[in-house]
């Protein structure tokens, strides 16, 4: 059921990896990553990045996601253990999708 409502929310983000992702300098690791694996389609922007100290995690505060005319803002994401296998766990608070499927949730947990 998670991963039916993580895929139905940020469907319209997610596809192949192109290798040309840029990520801004002093960019943790893990964002990187999930900016390489989101695609050169889709605009990653934050107002604020904290690296944690568990490898392939960080907390985003103020995070937006847009892809053409679909756009997702996060108010809090927090991203543990990414990999380009998945995320052993993901935390988002303040979730507002605009677009063809307006949605709107105050917290989504996934582990």
């Amino acid at each position: 059921m998670r991963k039916i409502l993580l895929a139905t929310l940020l469907a319209p983000f997610l596809f192949v990896i192109p290798a040309s992702a840029q990520a801004p300098p002093q960019e943790p690791a893990a964002v990187t990553l999930l900016r390489r694996l989101l695609g050169t389609e889709v605009q990653l922007t934050y107002d604020r990045v904290t690296a944690t100290d568990i490898a392939g995690s960080a907390l985003l505060s103020g995070a937006m996601l847009r892809k053409g005319t679909e756009v997702v803002r996060i108010t809090e994401a927090r991203l543990e253990g990414l990999s380009e296998t998945g995320v052993a766990r993901l935390s988002l608070r303040g979730i507002v999708v605009t677009g063809e499927l307006p949605v709107t949730l105050d917290r989504l947990d996934l582990e």
